[in-house]
């Protein structure tokens, strides 16, 4: 990747959207108006190689990707200064962590599912992906707060800051790398690599927590562990009444312990989702997620406003 461009030089800074172990988020505007976000590694990072390798990952594997679910790049990594930056396209809309504290209920079936739907399908291109070969590339932070829900119903997979892929197959082995709570069972015992099926573990904790109005498991990061690991696997239909048993078979495949007992890939976990709502007379799409948003969004504080 070329290192002559500068992509900090051409935007104005707006303000920060977010400060991480290894980058600083910053929504920006191009010269032609168009908002953008500039991620930047931290400073004190600038001089470690390891640090530096893994930003210029996250660069790549988002150049070789190209869906409208998924983020996508402007600008190659660029050494500006003291610091490495590059540049992605805004993804428009809030954070589905904060539409759902500001719900504090439960999504309607129909739009909780096309949240999921649109994961999956994002997913599916991100596992697929080749580039003269197979990129196996895996998100690994499949989470409520690196998904982007925009007002119309359009949903944005985001940072793939500890993505694994071919040409980074593993970074890190032996170390816990995600968020608590949406980390696969051998993502947390380490007792095989995290593969297309560990984001899929995360989807069906999505789709548990949306469906139900509540996080899978609460408590401190020992106890959440320890639930993901040994508990039994959830149930949605013995929380809530009337959920149906098809939707209830997706969520407790998607949640299996063991890896070879989920779905195979994002299609068939789409395919089987679709199909429970088909057969209890359920539909999803973006408009019924859309409604659900605009009354999400009405409740924010203007801070928390949608880019």
């Amino acid at each position: 990747m070329s290192q002559q461009a500068m992509p900090s030089p051409r935007y104005t800074i707006v303000r920060s959207l977010g400060v991480g172990a290894l980058s600083e988020a910053l929504l920006a505007r191009a010269p032609d108006g168009a908002h953008v976000v500039i991620k930047r590694l931290h400073r004190h990072l600038a001089s470690d190689a390891s640090c530096v390798e893994m930003f210029r990952h996250e660069a790549r594997v988002l150049t070789a990707l190209s869906h409208p679910n998924v983020a996508s790049l402007v600008d190659e990594p660029a050494r500006v200064g003291d610091a490495w930056e590059f540049v992605q396209a805004c993804a428009v809309g809030v954070a589905l962590s904060t539409v759902t504290a500001a719900l504090r209920a439960p999504m309607p079936l129909g739009a909780a599912c096309e949240v999921v739907a649109q994961l999956l399908t994002a997913l599916e291109h991100v596992h697929s992906r080749v580039a003269d070969a197979p990129l196996r590339v895996v998100h690994r932070d499949v989470c409520p707060a690196n998904l982007i829900a925009a007002g119309d119903g359009h949903i944005t997979l985001v940072d793939f800051g500890i993505a694994t892929s071919a040409w980074r197959p593993d970074p890190d082995r032996g170390q816990m790398k995600g968020t608590r709570g949406y980390m696969a069972p051998e993502v947390i015992t380490g007792e095989r690599d995290a593969d297309a099926r560990s984001d899929l573990w995360s989807a069906g904790v999505i789709l548990y927590e949306l469906t139900l109005g509540r996080r899978l498991y609460e408590g401190s990061a020992t106890r959440v562990m320890a639930a993901v690991v040994d508990g039994p696997t959830p149930s949605p239909a013995g929380e809530r009444e009337g959920y149906p048993p098809a939707l209830d078979d997706v969520v407790r495949t998607a949640l299996a312990r063991t890896a070879d007992d989920r779905f195979a890939d994002a299609r068939s976990m789409l395919d089987a989702l679709d199909g429970a709502l088909a057969a209890h007379g359920l539909s999803r799409g973006r408009w019924a997620l859309a409604a659900v948003l605009t009354e999400a969004l009405r409740a924010l504080p203007r801070d928390a406003a949608p880019v």
